[in-house]
């Protein structure tokens, strides 16, 4: 798996869920990614085969947060609490973080929180 450094080191990520009742571990998935992002649905829906459940509440970590597996989870009958995530911008200014700017589609482009026009100016391959 890759780390945080971008070297590769032999190790697991290991996702559980908890029924909380009895603080008993219901099911666990060992994923190769580095991180849980989107993987709320592929772990709830397989807790509630194993819990025989037609509906589940789930409560996760933000980490866990991501729009399309919250949709398939919402189709499955399952209610998920999770914190949205909030992405830094370097500056450690809240009020400028990526859900603040609004897309105008008028004039293609987006506004800033003080409602200045920033274009698209090119397109970064990493």
């Amino acid at each position: 798996m890759t780390t945080n450094n971008n070297s590769v080191d032999v190790s697991y990520n290991v996702q559980a869920s908890v029924v909380s009742e009895y603080k008993l571990i219901a099911n666990f998935k060992v994923i190769v990614k580095p991180n849980e992002l989107g993987e709320i649905a592929s772990i709830a829906v397989r807790a509630t085969k194993i819990l025989d459940k037609l509906e589940l509440k789930v409560l996760a970590d933000k980490v866990y947060y991501k729009a399309r597996g919250l949709k398939n989870c919402s189709c499955k009958r399952i209610i998920t609490y999770i914190a949205k995530q909030a992405y830094s911008n370097g500056t450690e200014d809240k009020d400028y973080y990526h859900d603040k700017f609004t897309y105008c589609k008028e004039d293609d482009c987006y506004l800033c929180p003080r409602c200045k026009k920033l274009y698209y100016y090119r397109t970064r391959n990493m």
